[in-house]
């Protein structure tokens, strides 16, 4: 189910965490199906006083075809160093169960690093190697 944030929040819809157990997908758009991450890091935020104990934050292993139970407290990040377990054709599936109804309304957000195959880099025109975020943040010429 999907909750709103107070108007003036300027966090938009969430999920409903009323009801646990509750299971989420969070889904990459179709051509990013074939990413194949390095690391995951789910940010999770509540409308209302994140419980820092009670919560059982699972996250599917597709790898294993089993639901791992991660240590967190949050509100926060929540990283995923060793990520490809749990990402399979662009699918992460979370579950949160216990006190996390006293959160209220949940907002998910990622972000992650990896690779997509197939996928050519731009090369830096002075030193011809593949733009690395120096290159990216820097004024032309770029090295």
């Amino acid at each position: 189910p999907i909750c709103r944030a107070a108007a003036n929040s300027g966090v938009g819809r969430g999920i409903d965490a009323s009801r646990p157990p509750f299971t989420t997908t969070l889904s990459l758009p179709p051509e990013m199906a074939a990413f194949q991450p390095n690391e995951i890091v789910l940010q999770l935020e509540s409308s209302e006083i994140w419980p820092n104990a009670g919560v059982i934050t699972e996250i599917y292993n597709w790898e294993a075809q089993r639901w791992d139970t991660i240590d967190y407290d949050g509100p926060g990040d929540l990283s995923l160093p060793d990520a490809a377990p749990y990402m399979r054709a662009g699918t992460l599936q979370l579950r949160l169960d216990g006190r996390i109804r006293e959160a209220d309304c949940l907002y998910i957000d990622a972000r992650m690093t990896g690779v997509l195959p197939g996928t050519v880099l731009p090369r830096c025109p002075c030193c011809l190697k593949s733009f690395a975020p120096s290159c990216v943040e820097a004024a032309p010429p770029y090295c």
